[in-house]
């Protein structure tokens, strides 16, 4: 049984790495927000767009070659309103939690994917994720390079 544990975990941390190379994010850069109070990363290659550093929200936005453009938010709401905010339609929103709860919405409008990441943050604030991208574009992998984008968040 230990054994099979043991080879599980190998098996997972293989597909993790194949998902990351199959995407072109074998490499992640360190992205610093409000002198250090604030990290996150993004993989090699994505650029930063604009940062709005205002007193209380902070809104950063960033793409990959004009393939997927995302965003990250740190707003000062509850985690409810930013849901209805989003998507009134509960079985919209799955769980992705490792270290975190993080709650997951899928939208599909026109050609394009949006895919939010939702968690509560510190001090009252909401953090949110944004990616949006053609369908056409979706790889099934691309999950896991969000998913490690969201847990690198301090």
């Amino acid at each position: 049984m230990f054994t099979i544990i043991l080879m599980s975990q190998f098996f997972v941390k293989d597909i993790k790495q194949y998902a990351l190379s199959n995407n072109n994010a074998e490499r992640f850069n360190m992205h610093i927000l409000r002198e250090g109070k604030y990290s996150f990363l993004l993989p090699e290659g994505w650029t930063i767009e604009d940062v709005n550093n205002d007193d209380s929200d902070i809104f950063v936005s960033f793409n990959k070659e004009d393939r997927i453009h995302g965003s990250v938010t740190i707003i000062e709401e509850n985690l409810k309103k930013s849901f209805n905010d989003i998507t009134n339609e509960e079985n919209n929103i799955k769980v992705f939690d490792e270290d975190y709860k993080w709650y997951v919405i899928t939208l599909k409008k026109d050609s394009y994917t949006n895919k939010y990441y939702l968690r509560d943050y510190s001090e009252g604030k909401v953090l949110i994720l944004q990616f949006s991208y053609k369908d056409i574009r979706e790889k099934e992998s691309i999950k896991i390079v969000f998913n490690e984008i969201a847990m690198s968040f301090n």
